[in-house]
């Protein structure tokens, strides 16, 4: 009998069919989630897998959706941003369009509505939960950062505006008052903006193409399974969570391959040492090319280092650099000659570089970027400074005192040891989850009772309210007693008097 249950779940584990759906491209969103269906595939399960950054893997179907590319570059172009109403709303607009641009392809939703056994997305717009319309399987919802507001909501995660405060606010570890009057008024603006504007706005796009009479996409959000979250102890603050949310740091870091024999070439021969230079996506050179290019370059020209620089707009060679348009980055990291990391403060990057025990120089533009370089500068991993206003003098200056000072270097390697130190890394992690939904057809038994709980409830509201009324009914009593013995006392000392 207990062969038989073995074979079953064997048999389960082996065979199942697995949706996956990327929205965002950018290789930093994409890398682990493609490792975790990559090793899912290699355990023998069927994988279905919508990306924009197809790699002709023969263990998977893939459906190219690159043509976002150029769309996501384009979108990021546009984006002015004063405050954290403006990254709300630029958030859901990029991510909605993008997620648009993909379910308007008629083979994605014949995909959609194909049986599977387990869907797995990324949750980044409500659109997205749009194949729980017409698909029936668990929902499992990857998020490359430390997670939205509405996942955490949607899995009954308790939230704290002062002690888990949203990625994208600039608080730091001991925040100020207007930091957490800030965080405090954030989550009811993001929840009123995403169930107020962001949902019915997807809503209505969703009836466009699969018709109408669908429930709303809230109500596919409430019946997800798990939540896969790129959160650590090193770049985040310790928070409680309910078993439906799992931490997967690291999924995307690989083991280090060999080098191209011209870039290992370049750095093994560096008297000095190397600083690497890489801003990530296409629309962050653009920017940097446009504003600020001619003095990096400029104040990393001066340096006593070699310069691994990833750009791809045509520009004049120093001496001291070697320039690309496509860097293996996890590789360089890796490469004991690197001396100082110099990055736009993206969260897959910096991991990255605490991973390998690199100090990080952050010039921190948009969205998370700040917060990360808040928190990197806070626990002594490296610097930050202010790419609006940053000069050539101080650039060079902090270069070079991130390179020199030893205790950049001694906390990244300590970060190092903790960031790998753990039971199962992320990737295996994430594998075993998504294959304990698979084995258990969701996960309804290990879900907070918080998801369906009215928000006067979560917040006790109606209970401080009980108490207040309580504590003015017994103080209106104490006082009408009080009155009452005092008037009968005065009485009776009158008639005394009398």
């Amino acid at each position: 009998m207990k062969l038989l249950i073995f074979c079953s779940l064997v048999s389960l584990a082996v065979s199942a069919n697995i949706f996956g759906y990327s929205v965002v491209p950018s290789p930093s969103h994409h890398n682990a989630i493609y490792n975790i269906l990559n090793k899912l595939a290699e355990k023998g399960h069927n994988i279905t897998y919508i990306t924009p950054f197809p790699k002709n893997n023969t263990l998977m179907h893939e459906v190219d959706t690159s043509f976002t590319v150029e769309v996501y570059a384009d979108l990021l172009r546009s984006l002015k941003m004063d405050h954290f109403v403006d990254l709300i709303w630029a958030c859901f607009h990029i991510m909605d369009t993008l997620s648009e641009s993909v379910i308007k392809m008629e083979n994605v939703r014949t995909i959609f509505s194909q049986k599977f056994d387990v869907i797995i997305i990324e949750n980044i717009t409500p659109l997205t939960y749009s194949i729980g319309l017409v698909n029936e399987a668990p929902i499992i919802t990857y998020s490359s950062l430390p997670g939205f507001l509405n996942t955490h909501d949607a899995l009954g995660n308790p939230i704290h505006p002062v002690l888990s405060p949203n990625f994208i606010l600039q608080s730091g570890r001991r925040p100020t008052f207007w930091h957490r009057l800030i965080s405090t008024l954030h989550d009811p603006v993001f929840r009123l903006l995403y169930k107020y504007h962001n949902v019915p706005k997807c809503n209505k796009i969703v009836q466009k193409y699969f018709g109408d009479n669908l429930p709303s996409l809230t109500e596919v959000e409430k019946n997800i399974s798990l939540g896969l979250f790129n959160r650590n102890f090193v770049f985040d603050e310790i928070r409680p969570s309910v078993p439906a949310a799992v931490d997967i740091s690291s999924a995307h870091i690989n083991p280090p391959k060999k080098l191209p024999k011209d870039i290992k070439d370049f750095m093994d021969s560096s008297k000095n040492g190397v600083v690497y230079f890489s801003f990530g996506t296409t629309a962050l050179s653009y920017y940097l090319t446009k504003h600020k290019m001619p003095m990096i370059i400029e104040s990393l020209s001066s340096l006593p280092y070699d310069v691994l620089f990833k750009h791809s707009e045509p520009m004049v060679v120093p001496k001291n650099f070697m320039v690309r348009d496509w860097l293996p980055q996890q590789d360089v990291l890796a490469h004991p000659n690197v001396k100082v990391f110099i990055c736009q403060g993206g969260r897959q990057s910096l991991e990255e570089a605490v991973y390998n025990g690199v100090p990080i120089l952050t010039l921190p533009i948009m969205g998370d970027q700040i917060q990360n370089a808040i928190n990197l500068e806070d626990k002594e991993l490296g610097l930050k400074l202010d790419i609006q206003t940053v000069s050539r003098e101080t650039l060079t200056k902090t270069i070079v005192e991130v390179a020199t000072n030893k205790k950049f270097r001694q906390n990244a390697i300590k970060m190092s040891k903790i960031l790998r130190d753990h039971p199962m890394s992320g990737l295996e992690t994430a594998v075993w989850w998504i294959e304990y939904v698979l084995r258990h057809k969701g996960t309804e038994h290990i879900k907070s009772g918080f998801i369906d709980m009215p928000f006067y409830q979560y917040y006790l509201l109606d209970v401080m309210g009980f108490i207040l009324v309580a504590a003015i009914c017994l103080f209106m009593i104490s006082f009408t007693i009080f009155r009452f013995i005092r008037k009968n006392m005065c009485k009776r000392d009158k008639l005394k008097e009398q």
